[in-house]
């Protein structure tokens, strides 16, 4: 399981690099948006033109659940990267590890709930 200190660490990069709803629209555009809203990626692939700063990546991997290379994620992750899969988590995303092999992450945080009766 996910400990608080690495959900804390990954909600502080996402702020950082500003992956937020207005800010992945504006870098995928309106031809990616269109796009998205017809369930193809291609356009918003074709809108990030080959850019591999943070940003680009973690579209690349959550919107367009595309494979990056580990490399590229672990800078996209600004450290945390390994936290979280040393925690045996996922993203739900598709690393390329070299060679021809995949790792596939998956995030996830399980909250207990009490219900008062």
């Amino acid at each position: 399981m996910v400990s608080a200190w690495t959900f804390s660490r990954l909600r502080d990069r996402l702020i950082e690099i500003d992956y937020t709803t207005d800010s992945v629209l504006e870098r995928i555009g309106d031809v990616g948006q269109a796009g998205l809203h017809r369930n193809c990626t291609l356009p918003a692939d074709v809108a990030l033109a080959g850019a591999d700063d943070p940003l680009a990546t973690l579209i690349r991997m959550f919107l367009l659940r595309q494979q990056v290379p580990s490399g590229v994620a672990e800078r996209a992750f600004g450290g945390c990267f390994f936290d979280v899969v040393a925690q045996g988590s996922s993203l739900w995303m598709g690393v390329r590890a070299g060679r021809g092999r995949t790792a596939a992450l998956r995030l996830t945080r399980r909250r207990r709930l009490r219900v008062a009766g």
